[in-house]
């Protein structure tokens, strides 16, 4: 039981920090495909990339 919790608090936090680590808005977003920052992606590509990145921690 007790074992089941701290997994639990452990993936909590990672959620947390990954959600810490993918601003809602535009810090430069590195574009896929390029190795340079683009600090001008517009805030719709920039929530669209973290619904991917969701979607792809989740396994989709």
């Amino acid at each position: 039981m007790i074992h089941a919790m701290i997994i639990n608090s452990i993936f909590r936090n990672i959620k947390n920090v990954f959600c810490f680590l993918i601003p809602p808005l535009p810090p430069p977003v590195p574009v896929w495909g390029k190795s340079k920052l683009f600090p001008w992606a517009t805030i719709e590509e920039i929530l669209d990339r973290r619904k991917k990145l969701v979607l792809k921690m989740k396994g989709i």
